[in-house]
């Protein structure tokens, strides 16, 4: 290979190193797990094993692993109170994942596992469970 050659592949190869690199660390510092801190007021809607399904009500993140919150939700037309208390994992991406511990009408009810996305800085997010039977989505946004 030419010198012309290896240093023009070096050159590109070093500012690919770079652009990468600053690229990282910008996706490093964009979220982090304090850009959920604060209060949020959400609503849920859609089916559970085929069942219609709504919920709302508020929900504090700490901006370090844990959120907990209450609501009422509603599985096909009846309306119960909810609280649940979960802690979270942000990648640098905006993605995360929460895994609840939950009680329905005061009673425990199974762990409840949401994959989500920030959004608009943090003041909004959106979610999903990942359970088996849940094709329901969730909305929320900063009080």
């Amino acid at each position: 290979m030419s010198p012309l050659h290896t240093n023009t592949s070096r050159a590109i190869a070093g500012l690919f190193l770079l652009v990468f690199s600053a690229r990282s660390g910008y996706a490093d510092e964009k979220f982090k797990a304090a850009s959920i801190k604060g209060d949020y007021g959400f609503t849920c809607t859609g089916t559970v094993y085929g069942n219609p399904f709504a919920g709302i009500g508020q929900l504090y993140c700490d901006g370090r692993s844990t959120c907990s919150g209450a609501g009422t939700i509603n599985p096909n037309g009846v309306s119960l109170p909810w609280t649940f208390i979960g802690s979270y994992t942000l990648g640098a991406d905006g993605r995360g994942q929460v895994t609840y511990d939950q009680t329905v009408a005061g009673n425990p009810a199974p762990q409840l596992h949401i994959d989500f996305v920030v959004m608009s800085n943090g003041n909004e997010l959106r979610g999903m469970p990942t359970d088996s039977g849940y094709i329901v989505t969730c909305q929320l946004a900063r009080q």
